[in-house]
């Protein structure tokens, strides 16, 4: 028996499984959360082992025993984000009666007649 060194061969059978259930519920899961936005990544970890076998009578031969380890993770960020600013005719002066920092309204030669 052999196995093919594809993608699409059944070496990879498990891989392929674990990428379809992320890929469900990745899915399943932006159309609850009305999320537009997912990322799906795979990752396949190869390491060859030198090793050898023992063909009888003292001989031996040389093999590659490969591994393959692979990691299908799945991201959907959810952004809450608010903001503001204040800004206008207002300056920033020490007020030494409670030792820090306070906005004012800038004061002008203009006379108004909401001015306290």
């Amino acid at each position: 028996m052999f196995l093919e060194l594809s993608l699409n061969s059944d070496a990879f059978t498990s891989l392929k499984n674990d990428f379809d259930s992320i890929l469900r519920k990745t899915l399943s899961n932006m159309k609850e959360q009305e999320n537009d936005i997912a990322e799906i990544t795979m990752k396949l970890k190869i390491t060859l082992e030198h090793d050898s076998v023992d063909m009888g009578y003292d001989k031996q031969r040389p093999i590659i025993k490969p591994k393959f380890d692979h990691k299908v993770t799945s991201v959907m960020q959810m952004k809450d984000e608010t903001s503001g600013c204040l800004n206008g005719d207002y300056e920033m002066v020490w007020d030494e009666e409670k030792k820090k920092y306070i906005l004012t309204h800038i004061k002008t030669r203009q006379v108004s007649m909401f001015d306290e």
